[in-house]
């Protein structure tokens, strides 16, 4: 969790053999495809996979399933790809199953160190069953610094810093809130000249207008839209996106899909955000169910008494769960209709926004807005995929890939609940049955009881 980040710095008709043989190989068989390339559903499909890779796919008519496959009955089911949670913080290696267990396959980590350098490695030798990291190094922010990382404050450490991180082999670099104008432009810049993007926050001193322009990559938690704010704030709406300025949404909407930078909103996460003096919104947080999956020690860190947001008021948590979230579900409604891009992420590691379960909040946030359901998975997806120019790897279902799909028991593009009904998910082509899954997790709960110390 981000608190931890400073402690650690089957049987159906084969078909005659095609020329893949062997037990490695899996073949889901009468299956509808959602390939997510565009809105569409492919029925009847068959969906061939070997040595990580979607192999061959096709109507099932057409496709020979090699000798000795192990076969996927997908009559009835929808076979769409691995979701990506593309704002994600990670520091236990115990929490990768609950990315696995909701259909992540993918996680953008937007605070990292060593841990996260070593984790990638084992994971491309085959040694550690998790999502795909794609990952930044130690944010890097102004001085003093919100967060224990890199300070830069001017070109030259801007050089020094970006220089390490591509050394170290991180895959982008996070921009945070108290860089000055010169140090932000300057950390844009040196990662551009060393082909490594930004991501972040739009610091203070640079504004939203000046980091549209500026070449940031992407915008997280819609931060820097404060510039839409009201100058008049009424009682209990301390928080900024609380007093949004509605008229003023479509024009920036606009601006940004000019400028290209994505948004990543987050919006589980002011959903579950909590001040101290809320003791009935901390029982309905604690008594959701996927609680059960995180450890007391870490339950008890997020208790609005303990973490870093125990100095806001009640009022202005409320505010920004009710108005707030309002606003901000129509603001990400403006900047769909003006065709600026959007990312599914949850800043999951926070306070009560659990790994994996919350890209489902997230999903159901996005179609709240008004997004449509493929609009919403899209951006958890081949939208994710675009984003991180991998588009040949993940984020379709399509021949070459990334073999990272879920199989579930509903069209997902009917109802968007529907992700998250799922039958199994496959895993660079490990198959693992929601069965197995659930036990994987269950096994996470025993790791909490007394006797197990």
């Amino acid at each position: 969790m981000l608190f931890a980040a400073f402690a650690i710095l089957v049987a159906v008709d084969g078909g005659v053999a095609a020329d893949m043989t062997g037990a490695d190989i899996t073949a889901f068989v009468h299956v509808t495809v959602v390939p997510m390339d565009r809105e569409r559903l492919l029925k009847n499909w068959t969906v061939v996979v070997a040595d990580g890779r979607i192999r061959d796919l096709g109507p099932s008519s057409a496709i020979k399933t090699p000798k000795g496959a192990t076969l996927i009955d997908g009559r009835d089911k929808y076979l769409m790809p691995g979701l990506a949670d593309m704002h994600a913080h990670i520091w236990e290696e115990a929490e990768l199953p609950l990315f696995l267990a909701n259909g992540v396959t993918t996680i953008r980590n937007m605070f990292g160190g060593p841990i996260h350098l070593r984790w990638k490695e084992r994971i491309a030798a085959g040694d550690l069953v998790s999502p795909t990291i794609y990952t930044a190094g130690p944010i890097i922010d102004g001085n003093p610094p919100v967060w224990p990382g890199a300070v830069v404050e001017n070109r030259t450490q801007a050089r020094e810093t970006v220089t390490r991180q591509y050394a170290a082999g991180y895959d982008f670099l996070k921009a945070y809130s108290r860089l000055s104008r010169e140090a932000y432009d300057a950390v844009i810049q040196e990662g551009a000249a060393q082909g490594l993007s930004v991501s972040g926050h739009v610091p203070d001193s640079v504004g939203l207008a000046a980091a549209l322009r500026s070449g940031i990559k992407s915008i997280e938690h819609l931060s820097g839209y404060e510039v839409l704010a009201k100058k008049q704030i009424g009682p209990g709406e301390e928080a900024i996106s609380a007093r949004l300025d509605e008229s003023q949404f479509a024009a920036v909407a606009r601006e940004t899909a000019k400028s290209g930078t994505w948004n990543c909103p987050t919006l589980v996460l002011y959903q579950h955000r909590i001040a101290p003096g809320e003791p009935e919104f901390l029982r309905t947080l604690i008594e959701r169910p996927e609680m059960r999956y995180v450890s007391p020690e870490t339950v008890r860190q997020w208790y609005p008494e303990n973490n870093y947001l125990k100095s806001s008021s009640p009022a202005r948590a409320a505010s920004s769960r009710g108005k707030g979230d309002i606003m901000r579900k129509k603001l990400v409604k403006a900047l769909h209709d003006a065709s600026a891009r959007l990312l599914l992420g949850t800043d999951c590691g926070n306070p009560f926004v659990v790994p994996g379960f919350s890209v489902h909040l997230e999903l159901r946030n996005f179609v709240d807005a008004g997004l449509s359901p493929f609009e919403a998975i899209r951006a958890g997806t081949s939208g994710a995929a675009e984003f991180m120019n991998a588009g040949a790897e993940f984020g379709t279902v399509a021949k070459g890939s990334r073999a990272d799909l879920i199989l579930v028991e509903g069209n997902p593009l009917e109802d968007v609940s529907n992700v998250d009904k799922r039958a199994g998910v496959m895993i660079r082509g490990k198959w693992y049955s929601q069965a197995e899954l659930q036990s994987r997790l269950e096994k996470l709960t025993t790791r909490f009881r007394p006797d197990s110390q």
